[in-house]
């Protein structure tokens, strides 16, 4: 935008060089009015450079929010899928933002996960009342428990205790077992 303004100013203050030459050699009196003129085409300029950059800056700010909220706002719950927090709510975006079938999907996705999730848990469930070993029901209820962590809304530091809880538990069964 100011090159344009700059190129603008330049352009008429040559004009205006060529004029004040002619009018000082034909009608010396108006001078000082093509002075003025000059002056207040360069305000003219500024002001409208400055317009027209600022109103730039808020139809792009504007443009870049309906892309980079759903954005932010994917990336917010893949970081807590990935993290085993399966408790996140669908993402709301406004009608107007963009990628709305790829929120959607990440929506249904999390929808779908959670839902198999319950199923999960309440075939272990059922299951684990005709569970005999006891090393098979605490298993099972520690899977149930881990389960039901991912779809509440914990820390990470005790979802990554259950599951280094599950792997220590199956590796002790496991060396019963062999030996």
């Amino acid at each position: 935008m100011a090159i344009y303004g700059l190129a603008a100013w330049l352009m008429a203050s040559q004009n205006y060089n060529l004029l004040e030459q002619i009018a000082l050699k034909s009608a010396p009196e108006i001078v000082d009015q093509l002075s003025r003129e000059l002056h207040l085409l360069g305000i003219t300029l500024v002001v409208g450079t400055l317009a027209t950059s600022v109103a730039l800056y808020f139809v792009i700010h504007r443009r870049l929010s309906k892309i980079q909220g759903p954005l932010f706002a994917l990336e917010r719950q893949m970081r807590l899928l990935v993290s085993g927090d399966w408790s996140a709510r669908d993402i709301r975006i406004r009608r107007e933002d963009e990628f709305q079938s790829l929120v959607g999907a990440s929506n249904m996705l999390y929808q779908n996960l959670r839902a198999e999730t319950l199923k999960e848990i309440e075939f272990l469930e059922s299951i684990s009342t005709s569970l005999t070993a006891p090393d098979a029901k605490k298993a099972c209820s520690i899977m149930i428990k881990t389960k039901k962590d991912r779809l509440s809304n914990i820390s990470q530091n005790s979802q990554s205790s259950a599951s280094v809880t599950v792997v220590n538990f199956a590796q002790s069964v496991e060396r019963r077992h062999v030996s």
